[in-house]
Parts: structure tokens; C-alpha cells; sequence
């Protein structure tokens, strides 16, 4: 609440001194109907869209400046960390938590909403912490839903990593790895990227799509278009703001 472009630059000032191989930013999001505690802050408190977006360049123009290579969408990271030499390999990955260098590795989450993701199938334990103890204390598996992915799941997990940490995309890699034909099982897709293209955030090629240095702050918006469930979740207007 209250935070101003000139509040945040006091804050890089202190980030600055602190010297964090890493740096995760990104705007707090407003939930009070799922929050309790979030509705004794008023929107009109809340630095809006434009704000937040000032506030997020105003940032990588400082964190990039000092030592620190922007890695995309939340991630900053120092120059010889391992994020950014993963990213310079083309080995970076992203999980739940962020951008990593640990490659297709198991999670099992523990608490309350955790989600736990084992080879191609995820696990989401209880809201409740009640549900949560009474599982364990009766030997259940403390979940209360998952899901197997499927082959356009785990084809589209490849798009979206490779947007997201690479920032291109080669289309025979998909093609020779899935067994399809990149224009034509993405039309729709592709068809959404002219719009990003004609603002120069993405270049669009005959065998590869690139994320422009202009558009990494977008990634996240770029991505989203190759995700089916977000595409459908939207269309029921749930939450997926980017600022």
C-alpha cells in the first residue's frame, strides 16, 4: 500500500547495499475475497497498472546497471550466478517457485496448498490446515486433488519453458520432438503473436519465434497465448493480471 516510483527507488537503493545474488520482484496481488486479511487495505492505496509497470522498468534499469542480469519476467540475478550462466546455456528451467538451474527434478510440497509435482503428475494438498492434520494423523496421503498431464500437456510445458527461459522458440525442436506441425497445431497461437510483433516485443520467422530484449518484460503475456487452460480459465474471469 502507498508505494510510490520514488518510494521503490529507495528500496533498490537498500537491495543495492544488501548485494542479494538473487532478486525476486513482482506486484503483490490483491485477493481480498480469497484473503481475509487483504480487506483492510484499500485499492485506492495500491499503485496501479501504469505505477506498477514505471516501478518495474525503473527497476531493471537500475538492477542492470549494477551487476545484476535481468533473467526475465521476476528474476534478476549477479552475472556469474548460476541462473544466469544456465540461462546463457540454454539450460534454465522455471518451477512453482521461479527460474532454476535443477533440470525436470521431483517436488513434494509439504503444508497446506502445497503442490507437489512428481514425473508428469501434480498433487495440490488441502486449503484447510484441519484437513491438512487430520489426513496425516489418519495415514492418508495429505491431497485432496491431482492431475496427470496429458500429451498436449506436456507439449505445451515445453513451448511455455522454452519462452520463458530462453526467450526463442524453434519450431522444428517442438516438431521432431512431438511429432507435429508447428503452423498448423499453433495457428491460433502464431495468429495472437502479430499483435506483440507489430509492437516489436516479439520476432516472428519462418523456423522460430524470439522474445525481443523490448518484450522479456512481457514474456509472461506472450506465454500465456500457448497455455489452453489459462485461455479457458480467462474466458471465466479468473485471476491472471500481469500488472
Amino acid at each position: 500500500p502507498k508505494q510510490t516510483r520514488a518510494s521503490f527507488e529507495k528500496t533498490i537503493d537498500q537491495i543495492l547495499e544488501l548485494q542479494p545474488d538473487r532478486i525476486a520482484l513482482y506486484h503483490y496481488a490483491h485477493l481480498p475475497n480469497h484473503f481475509k486479511a487483504q480487506r483492510r487495505i484499500l485499492p485506492a492505496d495500491l499503485p496501479d497498472t501504469l505505477e506498477k509497470v514505471h516501478i518495474m522498468f525503473d527497476a531493471i534499469k537500475r538492477l542492470t546497471s549494477n551487476g545484476y542480469r535481468y533473467i526475465g519476467m521476476d528474476h534478476f540475478a549477479k552475472e556469474n550466478d548460476e541462473l544466469s550462466i544456465a540461462q546463457q546455456e540454454g539450460t534454465l528451467q522455471r518451477n512453482f517457485q521461479g527460474y532454476s538451474t535443477m533440470a525436470e527434478c521431483d517436488m513434494v510440497a509439504l503444508g497446506v496448498s502445497g503442490i507437489s509435482k512428481i514425473g508428469g503428475a501434480y498433487a495440490c494438498n488441502p486449503r484447510e490446515l484441519d484437513d491438512y492434520y487430520s489426513a496425516i494423523r489418519e495415514g492418508r496421503l495429505a491431497t485432496n486433488r491431482g492431475y496427470q498431464l496429458n500429451a498436449d500437456d506436456l507439449m505445451r510445458q515445453y513451448v511455455i519453458m522454452k519462452i520463458m527461459c530462453n526467450f526463442e522458440l524453434v519450431k522444428k525442436d517442438v516438431e521432431e520432438r512431438f511429432g507435429i506441425h508447428f503452423n498448423d497445431t499453433f495457428a491460433y497461437e502464431l495468429a495472437k503473436m502479430k499483435p506483440y510483433a507489430k509492437h516489436e516485443l516479439v520476432e516472428l520467422y519462418d523456423d522460430r519465434l524470439v522474445v525481443s530484449a523490448k518484450g522479456k518484460i512481457f514474456v509472461r503475456a506472450v506465454a500465456m497465448h500457448f497455455d489452453r487452460y489459462l485461455r479457458e480459465s480467462t474466458r471465466a474471469g479468473g485471476y491472471s493480471r500481469i500488472a
